[in-house]
């Protein structure tokens, strides 16, 4: 019995998880179009090296988005704010209100073993330059 529960727990968070990423998706497009590109011109046409391997043709342009603002940390171990990738040890939850006159969050998570396995999903926060990439995904190894 409690293995049939379990699995229609991770079912029901599966479709909820798509169907949000999907709902942001959805309304990315609109800020987009609302707001000035947030993207330094350097880095226009520089491809994602920090997606899956199948995923690097995608130039960064098209996943980089203006926010209202930095994200704020609702859990983690971060003592210095949101960082992109946290130290190892470190997690982080973190969430962006995709515009201001609209109450639509987006999620960002990461976290960063020991070993120095980084693993990131959600709306990633450039804090030097000052925009956000979603989707973002990575799982890598640390130098």
């Amino acid at each position: 019995m409690t293995n049939h529960r379990g699995r229609r727990a991770v079912r029901i968070v599966t479709v909820a998880t798509f169907l949000y990423f999907s709902v942001g998706a959805g309304l990315l497009p609109l800020e987009k179009v609302q707001q000035r590109e947030c993207l330094p011109a350097a880095l226009e046409w520089e491809l994602h090296n920090d997606y899956p391997s199948s995923l690097r043709w995608i130039p960064r342009q098209t996943t980089s988005w203006c926010m209202a603002g930095p994200p704020v940390v609702v859990f983690g171990d971060q003592r210095r704010g949101p960082l992109p990738v946290p130290p190892p040890g470190d997690v982080q939850l973190s969430f962006v209100r995709v515009r201001r006159d609209l109450p639509f969050f987006l999620p960002y998570f990461a976290a960063t073993t020991e070993g120095k396995w980084h693993f990131r999903i959600g709306a990633r926060w450039n804090p030097l330059e000052g925009y956000y990439t979603f989707p973002s995904f990575t799982l890598k190894k640390l130098h």
